[in-house]
């Protein structure tokens, strides 16, 4: 049996070129690319079950299931910028959005956090997703397991995030957990939130961008498990 761990952390990344393996969209972050790469390397050298692990570990095929720490929260602004930005997100994938809300945080994969700074990001952080993703696989089984937090702060430079703001900086967050990486344009949800400047949805772009990615994990998990011949 084989056990790895990888940590995943948002990250300001820049678009690079495609693998030349796979139709992956620009956006997709570093992590994801490079997880998505290594699994296509397993499948030609013919381990399976690793590449599907892999690839599992970044489409998310089980739900994922996130709770909110209550006792961070000091308004009900704050749960509901979760719920809605959940909300937001699966409407906008038409119901394929990986993720459950759940009451309980000792039920959760992922917890979401309000606090009052991010040190390991510096004073201008809104938010940080953690995710630790556990691989184990043989020559006939594989598991994923992901644990993970979201940190969210509650006042940044000009004062106490609004429930719009909350709810941008949850989804970009979100979009990280769905493979999508930092970009340095404004305007779009996984670029710098402007304040006083909510965005209220992923843009058409951003959306496509996730649904060519799962649908491509989808082929490539459906190719590693067809029997070869």
């Amino acid at each position: 049996m084989h056990v790895v761990r990888l940590f995943a952390v948002s990250l300001t990344l820049s678009a690079v070129a495609l693998a030349s393996n796979g139709p992956l969209p620009l956006s997709a972050s570093t992590d994801t690319r490079n997880a998505i790469e290594k699994a296509d390397a397993a499948f030609v050298d013919g381990d399976r079950q690793l590449a599907l692990a892999l690839y599992k570990g970044s489409l998310f095929p089980t739900e994922l299931k996130l709770a909110v720490d209550q006792e961070s929260l000091d308004n009900d602004d704050q749960y509901r910028a979760v719920y809605y930005a959940l909300q937001i997100w699966d409407k906008e994938l038409n119901g394929d959005l990986p993720i459950e809300l759940v009451d309980r945080v000792e039920d959760a994969d992922v917890v979401v956090r309000f606090v009052d700074s991010i040190p390991e990001r510096g004073p201008d952080a809104l938010g940080l997703i953690q995710l630790e993703k556990s691989y184990r696989w043989s020559k006939s089984m594989h598991t994923v397991k992901c644990k993970g937090s979201i940190s969210i702060v509650r006042s940044a430079v000009g004062g106490r995030l609004t429930f719009s703001e909350m709810r941008d900086v949850v989804m970009h967050e979100i979009g990280h957990l769905l493979g999508l990486g930092d970009i340095e344009k404004t305007g779009v949800l996984m670029g710098p939130l402007e304040r006083g400047k909510p965005l209220s949805r992923p843009t058409v772009a951003e959306v496509e961008d996730v649904k060519s990615l799962r649908q491509t994990l989808r082929s490539k998990i459906r190719l590693a498990e067809t029997p070869a011949p």
